[in-house]
């Protein structure tokens, strides 16, 4: 009788694991839009908007994304 009743437990909670990953996915689905979104938007400011230096020309912009990527690399390398 205890081996049925710790069976059962284990499945219901199991079931209770699931539904919390599928109702955790969501926001990860959000944030990954919005990050998609703003991505885009940032290269088009790099490459379309920002004017180009007087001095490095066209290989100033680089700088734009790649600071920015190195921070981030950073922090989460440190953090994980």
């Amino acid at each position: 009788m205890l081996g049925r009743s710790a069976t059962a437990r284990a499945v219901s909670v199991g079931a209770s694991v699931q539904q919390r990953q599928a109702s955790s996915m969501w926001p990860r689905m959000a944030l990954l839009a919005v990050a998609g979104a703003m991505m885009l938007a940032d290269l088009y400011l790099i490459f379309l908007w920002a004017p180009t230096d007087s001095n490095l020309g066209d290989v100033q912009r680089i700088l734009y994304i790649h600071v920015p990527m190195a921070w981030v690399a950073f922090l989460a390398f440190f953090m994980v």
